[in-house]
């Protein structure tokens, strides 16, 4: 038992390694700075969801637990992306 929680206990750790990494990719991509934000904060949404959901055990959970943690963070992520594309339209439109 206690050599299988050892081989789990790397998985937060590689989930958000890859998140940074693909941070990383789209940081240094080029591309629209809109779109460079979104996919920032979406990835590192990913990032945190991910690492809770390993490090809490939320697999074994009931959906109803499940749907309490994961609806107030896709909520607060939304609204996130949501805000902050809004203030770069309003960016771009005070300077043409």
């Amino acid at each position: 038992m206690a050599e299988a929680a050892a081989r789990k206990a790397w998985l937060p750790s590689a989930a958000v390694a890859i998140c940074v990494a693909l941070e990383l990719l789209v940081a240094t991509s080029g591309l629209n700075r809109t779109v460079v934000i979104a996919a920032l904060f979406g990835l590192a949404a990913i990032a945190v969801a991910v690492s809770l959901w390993l490090s809490m055990g939320l697999r074994r959970e009931s959906l109803a637990l499940r749907a309490i943690i994961a609806i107030p963070l896709a909520l607060a992520l939304a609204t996130t992306i949501v805000l902050v594309l809004e203030a770069e339209f309003r960016r771009q439109m005070v300077r043409p």
